[in-house]
């Protein structure tokens, strides 16, 4: 990428540009109520369930061994890696370490410098996942679920140790847009979910406040490079953009922020997701991790009263259509066809990570407000996101002849 290797972009993302005192001259002093602001900003984000609602949904025997263990595991020192197997980082973790090749990355070099993979640090990918910071879903549901503020604490300092440990714009973790905005979302569900608690401290929130406006302006920086990499980067980027904007509209840069990620959707939706709702990248776990994507962000969006508009929904209701001709409604498994990283952006249900119903159905009841599979633990996803419809239904029929000519799927029952 020229602007990196011309050094463009490392003076575009200056340190000194992201610092505490740049924040305050461009959005003034912060509150010192934290708490009162924080609850606030709480009213434009999803509603979160009652600790009712959840045991209700999901037996304890089910929820401990897909949840409980997980976080207990995690404090043990056994961060959860690509959906599928644990890595060795200690707790709190230590969030700039390779497990697998037991290599430390800087933490003390401008991002444009070490983002790469290769010698002598491997795959940058296995550095990246902690940081992606999916183990905060799993901390706060177990928070609601048990209403023990351990697990509260838990997310508090599992953040307080991200901040610590990667300076901004000094690690790789700050080197890829999509990265910074998964990390936003599972961040900012943590914060929410753990808002009531001890925890959530005033001094905690407000560094949280500057840590979300430095996230917005890295993402901004360089989301021309996702646009130009033609896959679900680019979407993604846009909904780390799109949520700080509508959480924090009294952020300078707030409106920009909406705007950028507005174009961004619908020239994005329009090219990526087919006539026929298969997806660009061909791949069904990317395709699920689109899904998700435009979940978030419709439905956070609706929450607002910030819409987006009628052509990305509609590109989104096709490819919510054609995931449901795949998945099978007893299993929740689709064809494992195209590239599977481990990647799922909304870790949000008591299934295996091959299991594509919690998705689906999320994406079916924001899509038209209405199951399109048999009510169960699958509807967990729905239930966070505040789009749960109040009567169950039977698995919606899938066609025993499935055609979708531009991507060049076929289904045959």
């Amino acid at each position: 990428m020229l602007e990196v290797r011309a050094g463009m972009m490392q003076r575009r993302t200056a340190v000194e540009l992201f610092s505490e005192t740049s924040f305050e001259a461009a959005n003034g002093s912060p509150a010192t109520d934290q708490k009162q602001v924080w609850a606030e900003r709480a009213t434009r984000f999803f509603a979160m369930p009652t600790q009712s609602q959840l045991k209700q949904l999901v037996p304890s025997g089910v929820w401990r061994e897909n949840v409980t263990e997980v976080c207990e595991n995690a404090l043990a020192g056994n961060y959860p890696f690509f959906s599928k197997w644990t890595g060795a980082i200690g707790w709190p973790p230590n969030f700039n370490l390779d497990p697998v090749n037991e290599i430390q990355w800087p933490a003390d070099q401008h991002w444009t410098k070490i983002t790469k993979s290769g010698p002598p640090r491997d795959d940058i990918k296995l550095v990246w996942e902690a940081s992606r910071f999916s183990l905060a879903y799993y901390f706060a549901r177990e928070y609601v679920y048990q209403a023990d503020e351990r697990w509260a604490e838990a997310f508090w300092q599992m953040l307080d140790a991200w901040i610590e440990q990667n300076p901004v714009n000094q690690t790789a973790a700050w080197g890829c847009g999509q990265e910074v905005s998964f990390r936003v979302m599972a961040i900012l569900f943590g914060a929410f979910a753990t808002i009531d608690s001890s925890a959530a401290t005033s001094e905690r929130l407000q560094k949280l406040e500057l840590l979300c406006w430095q996230f917005g302006k890295r993402i901004l920086a360089n989301i021309d490079y996702a646009i130009s990499q033609k896959n679900n980067h680019a979407l993604s980027e846009a909904v780390g953009l799109w949520t700080l904007g509508l959480v924090f509209p009294e952020f300078s840069e707030a409106k920009h922020w909406l705007k950028r990620a507005e174009r961004v959707f619908e020239s994005e939706a329009k090219r990526q997701i087919y006539d026929d709702g298969s997806f660009v990248q061909h791949s069904m776990n990317y395709h699920r991790v689109m899904l998700d994507d435009l979940s978030w962000a419709i439905q956070l969006g609706r929450i607002n009263k910030h819409q987006i508009g009628d052509v990305v929904v509609d590109r989104f209701r096709l490819a919510v259509n054609w995931l449901h001709e795949f998945v099978c409604p007893v299993t929740g498994r689709v064809p494992n066809y195209g590239p599977n990283d481990g990647a799922q952006v909304l870790p949000l249900a008591c299934s295996d990570y091959l299991d594509y119903r919690p998705s689906l159905q999320l994406a079916s009841c924001i899509a038209d407000n209405q199951r399109c599979i048999k009510t169960g633990t699958q509807d967990e996803a729905a239930l966070w996101m505040g789009v749960l419809p109040a009567s169950s239904c039977e698995s919606k029929n899938q066609q025993e002849l499935f055609v979708a000519d531009h991507g060049g799927y076929y289904v045959m029952r």
